[in-house]
């Protein structure tokens, strides 16, 4: 499909435990349980019990639940190609969702193994920019140090306070959770939101254009009253176009694609210029060493932090948002 031939929509799911549990408008899990309902195979990306990210199949969806969510680190694909494969082969309706770079690389691998795609359906998620595995673990590691145990679970958008868009959450063995005070006073995301831990690649993505390769593309709705409970889906082909057709779990809404803020449809992520020096520091003195240097771990970042963490526990989320940008 052409690019003038895209279509635009904006997409809310009408159960809100879905909602609740996803990104932003729950499209992940309407497309997906198109799928599954047709007796399909689904394939995307998971945190696994150490925290990777990693690329997993799912029958039913219990397993698919598992997938829903935005993960800002790079998945591990290598378990999963063999057996999407396969599936292919006995013609099974697949549906693999991934970033852009993802997408391109099953199409590759499937075109040299010469594996028709007619029952392929690809998603991917429209992408900022995938972050440092390594940054992302030793985030953890500190938060652990804090917690005195061992964490369980990470979620990247957890919905933990309403209108709050990243809002990470860990949760721990001893049963405590630790909640971001404000997405730009994290430790992960301070950093993250500056691009200065994205993989060299993201700077010079070839994919960041309105010509996809996907069948589909997914994304946060942004703009407009409410546009936090919304996903944005574009459809790129007539199997995308096929799968949304008949698709009831909830409000499907054509929209006019100039409306639509999406940067990363068009341009990839500037690189910043301080981004050599901050991995100098990282890689030579360590985490707490670029936290100090280039993120919060300062008398001022702290004492913000401290701020923000209780304006937000007397829902004054407000008063953060100015504080924040101080």
């Amino acid at each position: 499909m052409k690019k003038d031939m895209q279509t635009f929509y904006k997409f809310k799911h009408k159960d809100p435990n879905i909602e609740k549990h996803s990104s932003s408008g729950g499209a992940f899990t309407m497309l997906s349980d198109e799928i599954l309902d047709a007796g399909g195979i689904v394939y995307g990306c998971v945190l696994n019990e150490k925290l990777n990210a990693v690329h997993m199949r799912a029958t039913c969806k219990s397993e698919r639940d598992q997938m829903r969510g935005s993960k800002y680190i790079q998945s591990n694909m290598s378990a999963i190609f063999a057996q999407l494969a396969e599936d292919l082969r006995q013609n099974k309706v697949v549906m693999f969702s991934g970033t852009p770079c993802q997408i391109s690389a099953v199409y590759n691998y499937l075109h040299l193994k010469k594996i028709q795609t007619g029952s392929l359906i690809s998603v991917e998620v429209i992408c900022h920019g995938v972050g440092s595995n390594r940054f992302f673990h030793d985030y953890v590691k500190n938060k652990e140090e804090k917690y005195h145990s061992k964490a369980v679970s990470a979620n990247f958008r957890s919905k933990y306070r309403a209108g709050q868009k990243q809002d990470m959450t860990i949760e721990f063995e001893n049963k405590k959770a630790y909640h971001a005070a404000s997405t730009n006073l994290d430790w992960f995301y301070s950093i993250y939101l500056r691009n200065l831990i994205l993989r060299p690649s993201c700077y010079t993505c070839k994919f960041a254009k309105m010509d996809r390769e996907a069948d589909i593309s997914i994304a946060d709705f942004w703009g407009g009253k409410d546009a936090e409970c919304y996903s944005l889906i574009v459809c790129n082909s007539s199997k995308g176009a096929s799968l949304l057709k008949n698709q009831t779990a909830g409000k499907l809404e054509e929209v006019d694609k100039e409306t639509v803020h999406q940067p990363h449809m068009k341009v990839p992520c500037d690189m910043p210029k301080e981004r050599n020096q901050f991995w100098n520091v990282y890689l030579n003195d360590g985490y707490d060493a670029v936290q100090t240097k280039f993120g919060n771990n300062t008398p001022k970042g702290k004492i913000k932090y401290c701020i923000a963490d209780m304006l937000q526990s007397l829902h004054l989320a407000g008063i953060v948002k100015k504080l924040k940008n101080r």
